[in-house]
């Protein structure tokens, strides 16, 4: 295979990537955070007056097809090149560059709660001791999503925290790596998080998740593992109005349709004694018309409302996995934000919902040609009705 010739040259790419990560968090342009009398002033609503609320998800997308590892048809012997390829396209759609173009996003917008997909930690053991036989898990990070993502918004003069988050699927594998020395070896590990972020005016509470019960089984290299998806979920307060808001990332249909419908109904059946306002977002990997699967459009048959106006196609999926097309590819609306409870589309409701898409223009990539994102973002602006004043 061609590329493996040029692939060691890669590996210096981490060095510039880790301090790439430190500069953007010392960068000083943007906008000023909100001072603290902002602040207090925002976590109330006078009576009489509408309450705003406004909410984001993002798949922050991986950064390369890594699906091609977990084929059952990769011989053994070629998998440590097979992963070497794809870290260096993990490389190659610089996560630091990305994340400061998809904090420019939340500046624009400030969502007072975001819910994020796809959240990568890549680690590394140097030399493997996989490719010998070992098992001892890489332990050294080299490439962490949440910390690159944090760090760009605080660049930006942004005030956001972890709430709460689920950790997914966990895998490691041998890869060729020339660093290592005698045996140019190391072990890449990866590991998925689903996580729910909130503005620091933003009270919260309740923070959980989970795994799903039902999931993928994948073989790599020879050992059965299950690719975990999950849910996470807090209750948020809003100027004096709460809501639950829940995070999710289901099984891709291409896939496994089976696993997303079940993982769906899982979810509903959670969701089914909540009584209080419902926010659900997240990459559903099903469209609310029903295709591929009736995943999503069986949230919208429990009482979910879509926050999707009838204007445009919405569509969010997907990008070319290099990031690199001149034109946005995307056809299918699999990022969705979901209300239940809000009464904001009955007639005589003094409120509205509105959402836009995010990183969807050419305008929206980063210096050097690249889409924020396999996926566009989502961001939902909520008018609620005004609060009756107190007798």
């Amino acid at each position: 295979m061609s590329t493996y010739g040029n692939i060691s040259s890669t590996w210096t790419s981490i060095v510039f990537l880790m301090a790439a990560t430190a500069f953007f968090a010392s960068a000083c342009d943007g906008i000023s955070p909100l001072e603290p009398d902002a602040r207090a002033s925002a976590s109330r609503a006078e009576p009489g007056q509408p309450t705003r609320v406004t909410m984001m998800t993002r798949n922050l997308f991986v950064g390369a097809a890594i699906e091609e590892i977990f084929s059952p048809d990769l011989p053994l012997a070629e998998l440590p090149f097979k992963a070497a390829e794809l870290f260096g396209k993990i490389l190659a759609t610089d996560f630091t560059e990305r994340a400061a173009a998809i904090a420019e996003e939340v500046a624009d917008n400030r969502p007072h709660v975001i819910g994020l997909q796809e959240v990568s930690l890549f680690r590394l053991q140097s030399p493997s001791d996989a490719i010998v036989g070992g098992s001892a898990p890489a332990t050294e990070p080299v490439i962490d999503f949440l910390a690159i993502l944090l760090d760009a918004l605080e660049a930006k003069g942004l005030d956001y925290e972890a709430a709460s988050s689920v950790e997914n699927f966990d895998a490691e594998v041998p890869m060729y790596y020339p660093p290592a020395g005698a045996l140019p070896f190391a072990d890449i590990r990866l590991t998925d998080y689903d996580v729910i972020l909130v503005r620091s005016d933003v009270a919260y509470s309740e923070a959980t998740g989970s795994n799903y019960a039902v999931n993928l089984p994948v073989e790599v290299a020879g050992q059965s593992l299950e690719l975990e998806r999950g849910w996470t979920s807090i209750r948020a307060t809003v100027r004096g109005f709460t809501f639950r808001f829940v995070n999710t990332h289901l099984e891709p249909a291409d896939f496994s349709s089976e696993v997303q419908v079940a993982q769906a109904a899982e979810l509903l059946g959670i969701l089914s004694a909540e009584t209080a306002p419902t926010v659900l977002v997240g990459d559903l990997n099903s469209s609310p018309d029903g295709t591929p699967t009736p995943a999503a459009r069986s949230f919208l048959e429990a009482g979910f409302q879509d926050s999707w106006a009838p204007k445009g196609d919405g569509d969010t999926c997907c990008q070319d996995p290099s990031l690199t097309s001149p034109v946005s590819t995307l056809e299918k609306r699999f990022d969705l934000v979901f209300l239940r409870g809000f009464q904001l589309f009955e007639p005589g409701v003094r409120g509205s919902a509105h959402a836009e898409l995010v990183g969807a223009r050419k305008s929206d990539r980063t210096p050097s040609g690249l889409w924020p994102s396999d996926h566009a973002g989502v961001v939902a602006d909520l008018q609620l009705p005004p609060r009756a004043p107190a007798r």
